[in-house]
C-alpha cells in the first residue's frame, strides 16, 4: 500500500499518524510512505501565486510513484495485482491524480479530505476501471466539499464531492442506483454523522464508494483519538463513530487487479 501524505506532514508523520501501521502487523500488508519534494505533491491543481506564498511542486510525482511501485514488483515486495494508494489532502488529490495517469498499475485508491482538482478533468481518462472510495467531511473548510477554492486562497480549484463521485461512476460505468447506510453513532457526544454511500451496479463490476462524514472537518474519522482543542480548530470536527482506515482496507482488501 502506497500512502501519500498531506502537504502540511512529512511521510514521516503519515506513518505514525494516519493508522495505517498497524495494518502492517495485524494483515500482514506492506506500507510505503514516499516522501514528496518540500512535503508537497504536484496533484495537478495550478496555483495563483502570490508574492510570499509558498511555491507548488513542479516534481513529475506520477513517475516517482510508478518507479517506486515498480522497484517492489521486481523486488518481490509487492504482488503486482494488489496495489492499492490512498492518500489525504494534498496526498489524496494526488491519488486522484494516479487514478487518471497511472490505473494501468493501481488496484485500488482511496482519497480522504479531497476531490478532484479542476485542472485535471480533461485529461483524466484511466485506461482502465479502478476501485475508488472517497472520505469527506461535508464542514471541511480546507479542501470544500461543495467544491471551489483550497484554502488558503491561490492554491487551485477543486470540483464538488458530488462531482468528483459522478466522474469516477463515469469512469467505472456505474448507474446512479446508489445503497445508503448510516454508520452507527458511537459517540454520544459527537456532533457528526457518518453515512456510506456505495455504486455496486456498475458495468466495469468495478464499485466506487463515499464516505460522507455530516459535520466532519479536514478530519480521518477515529474512535480513539484524544480530543485535542487546537486542532479541533484548525482543522474542525473528527467523527469518531468508526476508524476510517479500517473501512478503507475492508473495501480495498477485496479488490484485486
Amino acid at each position: 500500500m502506497i500512502v501519500l501524505h498531506g502537504g502540511s506532514m512529512s511521510a514521516e508523520q503519515a506513518r505514525r499518524n494516519v493508522g495505517v501501521e498497524r495494518l502492517v502487523g495485524q494483515e500482514g500488508i506492506v506500507a510505503v510512505y514516499p516522501e514528496g519534494i518540500g512535503h508537497q505533491w504536484n496533484d495537478g491543481r495550478r496555483w495563483q501565486m502570490g508574492r510570499f506564498q509558498k511555491q507548488p511542486s513542479s516534481a513529475d510525482d506520477v513517475a516517482f510513484i510508478r518507479a517506486i511501485i515498480k522497484r517492489l514488483i521486481e523486488q518481490r515486495v509487492a504482488d503486482s495485482r494488489r496495489i492499492y494508494v490512498i492518500g489525504t489532502s494534498n496526498g489524496g488529490m494526488m491519488t486522484l491524480r494516479l487514478l487518471c495517469e497511472a490505473a494501468d498499475i493501481i488496484a485500488g485508491v482511496a482519497a480522504i479530505a479531497a476531490n478532484m482538482p479542476v485542472d485535471l478533468v480533461t485529461a483524466c481518462k484511466p485506461v482502465r476501471p479502478v476501485a475508488t472510495l472517497l472520505m469527506n467531511g461535508t464542514a471541511d473548510t480546507w479542501v470544500p466539499y461543495e467544491g471551489g477554492g483550497i484554502a488558503p486562497g491561490g492554491k487551485g480549484q477543486v470540483l464538488s464531492t458530488d462531482d468528483t463521485i459522478r466522474l469516477l461512476r463515469s469512469f467505472n460505468g456505474c448507474s446512479p442506483d446508489a445503497k445508503t447506510e448510516l454508520i452507527p453513532k458511537r459517540d454520544p457526544a459527537g456532533t457528526s454523522r457518518a453515512i456510506r454511500v456505495s455504486w455496486t451496479n456498475c458495468s466495469s463490476k468495478v464499485p466506487v464508494v463515499l464516505y460522507r462524514i455530516e459535520g466532519g472537518g479536514h478530519r480521518i474519522p477515529h474512535p480513539a483519538d484524544p480530543s485535542r482543542p487546537i486542532v479541533d480548530v484548525l482543522l474542525g470536527v473528527q467523527n469518531r463513530d468508526f476508524d476510517g482506515v479500517d473501512a478503507i482496507w475492508t473495501f480495498l482488501q477485496e479488490i484485486p487487479r
